[in-house]
């Protein structure tokens, strides 16, 4: 208890060309903000590589979502 951890940044510096950003809000799910902007699970993990783990995403967390 009380000790530090520091936890590298997983923000990307600016999303690639044909994604937009999208900041994830409580509740969310790579899942769940794959449907609501209408494009693949698979397409939008792989528009994040930054996210090494896809089932752990946080609220303030940027992810690039893919135009359609």
């Amino acid at each position: 208890p009380g000790q530090i951890v520091c936890v590298p940044k997983t923000t990307p510096t600016q999303c690639p060309p044909n994604t937009f950003p999208y900041t994830v809000q409580p509740g969310d799910s790579m899942w769940s903000i794959a449907r609501r902007f209408g494009v693949s699970l698979d397409a939008l993990i792989k528009a994040n590589p930054q996210i090494t783990n896809p089932s752990l995403i946080f609220p303030g967390q940027i992810v690039c979502v893919p135009n359609r």
